[in-house]
């Protein structure tokens, strides 16, 4: 899929096995909701992550993402305790909904607390060590462009994620977001590669 991620094809039981495995696994939501494997490698500024879109438990499409903060806003964090990084091996029930990122872009956005750690070395990699909060930072799921356009425009993240996911497949995302009617609750589930 990508020449910057290598994270490979899991099998949708594979997926579903390991979010049941979560210490905040309750149940698996009955609506969408989205599982992002967060790359080992972790390449920093770039789309090397991968979103899961599932209904239930029937998976839906793939596509490469973001769930790390930019090099810009971790090396220039937003908040004083640091960029905001979303916890991964963590389900997050109903955190989302359609609506604008920045008034400008078809996103979800985060609705309810989430958990994240802030990380305020200001270096170019990520790091969930520390505190675990428990907030909304406004971290939402969207896409790294302000205007409708199809395909995959670039692999680096710049100013697109101080903490956000970010999907870099136009096409897909639109496809994605157009399917959830916008008072539908949509859950996220970050993970670590396994």
């Amino acid at each position: 899929m990508s020449k910057y991620t290598s994270i490979g094809g899991y099998k949708d039981s594979q997926l579903l096995d390991r979010v049941k495995g979560l210490d905040t696994f309750t149940h698996i939501p009955k609506g969408a909701w989205c599982v992002v494997l967060r790359s080992e490698e972790d390449i920093s500024n770039t789309y090397d992550d991968k979103l899961y879109f599932f209904r239930g438990e029937k998976f839906q499409s793939v596509m490469t993402c973001t769930s790390n903060s930019g090099s810009h806003y971790l090396k220039n964090p937003l908040n004083s305790k640091g960029a905001a990084i979303i916890a991964s091996d963590t389900i997050n029930y109903d955190s989302h909904k359609r609506g604008l990122h920045r008034g400008r872009m078809e996103a979800f956005r985060q609705v309810k607390p989430i958990y994240m750690y802030r990380d305020n070395n200001k270096d170019s990699k990520v790091d969930e060590v520390g505190k675990r909060y428990l907030e909304n930072a406004y971290t939402n799921i969207h896409t790294n462009s302000y205007s409708r356009k199809t395909g995959i425009l670039t692999w680096i993240v710049g100013k697109f994620s101080a903490g956000c996911v970010v999907v870099n497949n136009l096409t897909k995302y639109y496809d994605m977001i157009y399917s959830v009617d916008k008072n539908e609750y949509v859950s996220l589930c970050i993970l670590k590669e396994f």
